[in-house]
């Protein structure tokens, strides 16, 4: 059954079968607080997608914590306001952390945010991250995140069970 038609708060409701395959986007960086590192993906996402999980990984050092901030773009920025002047992919992060930006990764330890079937309207821009440190020190850090398109078709009996 077509569900082009349907808004987008009934697609969400649907199982998350029904969002189909899985692709992974990462990036890895080092950056300190006064010179981060930039990364863009290297595919572009689709027109709408859905964000499932953002785990952060930062390289083994005693006391500092990488930071990863997320954005949608379409160049690679070279400097924070530039990078700045991108959407925020997740403006959500508010009421988990005290900086609304930035994803910290404690040393050694991966940060993980899963289940979280986030729509994105991505317009077919990139994934943008920006790595860096809470010291002068580079830190080494990686993120990956999955992500799914947002279904156009589904089974005639999945939606006879959603109605």
């Amino acid at each position: 059954m077509d569900i082009r038609d349907w808004s987008l708060n009934k697609i969400m409701q649907l199982p998350d079968c029904a969002f189909g395959r899985r692709w992974p986007f990462s990036a890895v960086g080092e950056g300190t607080s006064l010179l981060p590192a930039f990364r863009i993906s290297l595919c572009a996402l689709p027109e709408w997608c859905v964000l499932w999980e953002v785990v952060v990984v930062s390289a083994l050092v005693t006391e500092f914590r990488a930071s990863i901030e997320l954005r949608l773009g379409d160049q690679l920025p070279t400097t924070k306001p530039e990078f700045q002047t991108h959407e925020l992919l997740l403006p959500c992060l508010e009421c988990l952390q005290l900086n609304p930006s930035r994803i910290m990764g404690e040393p050694g330890q991966p940060t993980a945010l899963t289940r979280l079937k986030f729509p994105v309207r991505s317009a077919g821009r990139r994934l943008l991250t920006q790595h860096a440190s809470n010291g002068l020190t580079e830190v080494e850090s990686a993120v990956y995140t999955v992500w799914s398109s947002i279904p156009t078709e589904v089974p005639d009996w999945l939606c006879s069970a959603i109605r």
